[in-house]
C-alpha cells in the first residue's frame, strides 16, 4: 500500500525474484499506453495448465488492500509452496495490470468503454501464442479475499456464466478441507471475464463481506479492511486445491 501501479509491479517483480524465479513480463499496448502483466510459470512436466490470476493495479495511490492487494499477497504466498511442490498440474500465476476501472474510483460508476488489461492479454495469447490452448485447463481469478466467507458465482457481471465444472471443483474442495464455499448469483466484473469471452473455462472466487466490499476502491480500503487469517486460509485452500487437482 502507498505505492502506485508501477511501484506495485516492481514490488511483485522483486519479491518473485527473491524466490529465485524470473517472471515473464508482458508489455501490451492499451488505451492507457502500455499495460504490464507478470506471469510466473511452475512446470511439473504435466499435460495441463491451471491458471490462477489476480490484478495488482490501483487508482492513484489508493490503498486497495482488499481489492486486490489481498489476492496478490495470496499468490505470492502460494508461490513459495509451488516452488517446492510436485503437482498433478502445471500452474500459471498471472498478475494482471489494469483491472480497476478508474471511473469506479472517481465517479462510482463503470465506464462502458473501459477495456481491462486482462482482456487485451488474453487476446494477445490467442493471436500470438495460440499454442497455450493445447494445455489450458481453466483459469481461477482470485478477487478480494481479505474478509468474509468464501464464495463462487454463477455469473460474472450478470453477463456470462462461470464454468460450472470449476465452481463445483471449488465447492467440493471446500467441503473436503472444512472451508464452506457459497454459490452466489453474480459477482462484479473480474478478470475471469477475459477468458470466458473467448470461450475458455474460468471462474472467480472471492470472500464476500458487505461492509468490506462497500469500502473497496475507496481510500477506506486500507489494512483495516483485511483480516490476515482470511488470507492465510485462502492460501491454504489453494495449496490443497492444486495438490489434489483432478487429472483429466
Amino acid at each position: 500500500m502507498g505505492q502506485g501501479t508501477e511501484g506495485r509491479a516492481n514490488y511483485l517483480d522483486e519479491e518473485t525474484r527473491k524466490l529465485g524465479i524470473i517472471p515473464r513480463v508482458y508489455e501490451i499496448t492499451s488505451p492507457r499506453g502500455v499495460d504490464r502483466h507478470l506471469v510466473v510459470a511452475f512446470d511439473y512436466d504435466k499435460p495441463h495448465d491451471l491458471w490462477v490470476t489476480a490484478n495488482y493495479d490501483t487508482f492513484g495511490t489508493l490503498p486497495s488492500a482488499n481489492n486486490n492487494g489481498s489476492s496478490v499477497v495470496t499468490l505470492l504466498k502460494l508461490s513459495e509452496h509451488l516452488q517446492k511442490a510436485k503437482l498433478p498440474v502445471n500452474i500459471r500465476l498471472v498478475y494482471f495490470d489494469a483491472g480497476l476501472d478508474p471511473d469506479l474510483a472517481t465517479r462510482q460508476r463503470r465506464n462502458p468503454d473501459f477495456v481491462p488489461g486482462s482482456k487485451l492479454f488474453v487476446q494477445h495469447l490467442i493471436t500470438d501464442e495460440t499454442e497455450f490452448i493445447d494445455t489450458y485447463d481453466g483459469a481461477i481469478t482470485i478477487q478480494a479475499v481479505g474478509k468474509g466467507n468464501m464464495s463462487v458465482f454463477q455469473t460474472t457481471g450478470r453477463r456470462l456464466d462461470n464454468t460450472a465444472e470449476l465452481n463445483k471443483l471449488l465447492i467440493e474442495h471446500g467441503k473436503k478441507v472444512g472451508v464452506p464455499v457459497e454459490l452466489r448469483d453474480h459477482s462484479p466484473n473480474a478478470d475471469n471475464l477475459a477468458f470466458l469471452e473467448e470461450g475458455l473455462a474460468a471462474a472467480v472466487i472471492a470472500r464476500y463481506h458487505e461492509g468490506a466490499w462497500h469500502r473497496m476502491q475507496t481510500k477506506d480500503d486500507d489494512i483495516t479492511n483485511v483480516n490476515p487469517r482470511a488470507i492465510d486460509e485462502t492460501v491454504m485452500f489453494l495449496r490443497t486445491l492444486v495438490n489434489s487437482y483432478p487429472v483429466k
